[in-house]
């Protein structure tokens, strides 16, 4: 397992109001390149974002889902990357 930590200059609900916002993924998540798709109640658990991976024409269908949500405080995510496997993320 592999533990990065990075600091922002805000606050938690400033961050909170990015990661709840399913449309900015690609914003915070690296090779993130569109949002196909965002259930209407990301970021409670068992909701996901569609996205795509990559560029063309290496570009990849993917889909994360929220396994953990505390407003303010935390995001699990599991990222699929098919063909690469997948990744659990946790925000906080």
């Amino acid at each position: 397992m592999t533990i990065n930590t990075r600091t922002v200059n805000a606050t938690p609900d400033q961050v909170w109001s990015v990661l709840a916002d399913g449309w900015l993924y690609p914003l915070w998540v690296v090779g993130a390149s569109r949002i196909r798709g965002v259930d209407p109640s990301w970021p409670e658990p068992g909701s996901a974002i569609q996205h795509s991976v990559g560029v063309w024409p290496a570009l990849i269908d993917d889909e994360t889902v929220v396994l953990e949500s505390v407003p303010g405080h935390r995001i699990k995510l599991r990222a699929k990357g098919w063909p690469l496997g997948e990744a659990h993320v946790e925000l906080v």
